[in-house]
């Protein structure tokens, strides 16, 4: 049983890390939350987003899609080719806009720079055993890539008139920018 209240030190975090690794058996990955009010949906997913209609979210999301590709090679000569899509799907969330991943950490302080950075009410931090929730959706106990077969249809799906299946995994992401580097950032990515 993992502990919860409050943390007071970094030696508190370094525990709650080394007590997370131990019983999952893995590197945990955490999120943090500014609010405990925040949802742990995707932007993607969330309001403004229509919700209402059937396949209403899917076409937003094609939309977005193609309108941040279309106007990224107006901004920038550094680019990923058009059929990168894994890259293209990270650089739209490093941008701020509305997609399908969560950005998780596998630093806890990270996690907790990011809950503590903006005042605000009660922040907490989130953990979780990725390789049980691949085990759960993919049928694979491993660290996923945003390249790799078991997660394609949900990373091409923004860029493609398909759908992709209900499911949630963790993936790792491409390192193409320092910040994301730096944060130890890793995502998971919702269908």
């Amino acid at each position: 049983m993992l502990p919860s209240g409050n943390i007071r030190v970094a030696e508190d975090l370094v525990t709650i890390a080394k007590q997370c690794a131990h019983l999952f058996g893995v590197v945990p990955h955490f999120r943090r939350h500014g609010d405990t009010s925040w949802s742990q949906l995707p932007s993607i997913y969330r309001p403004p987003i229509p919700q209402t209609v059937e396949g209403r979210t899917h076409l937003s999301e094609r939309s977005l899609t193609n309108d941040f590709i279309r106007l990224a090679y107006a901004r920038s000569t550094s680019l990923p080719s058009r059929a990168d899509t894994p890259r293209w799907l990270c650089l739209m969330r490093h941008h701020g806009l509305p997609t399908r991943l969560l950005d998780w950490s596998r630093s806890v302080f990270v996690a907790a720079y990011f809950a503590v950075a903006s005042p605000g009410e009660d922040a907490l931090i989130w953990v979780i055993d990725g390789s049980r929730l691949n085990m759960a959706s993919s049928g694979r106990r491993e660290n996923l890539s945003l390249f790799g077969k078991p997660v394609q249809d949900l990373v091409d799906a923004p860029f493609r008139d398909t759908k992709s299946e209900p499911r949630t995994v963790l993936a790792i992401s491409p390192a193409g920018d320092l910040r994301m580097l730096a944060q130890h950032s890793e995502f998971t990515l919702h269908g």
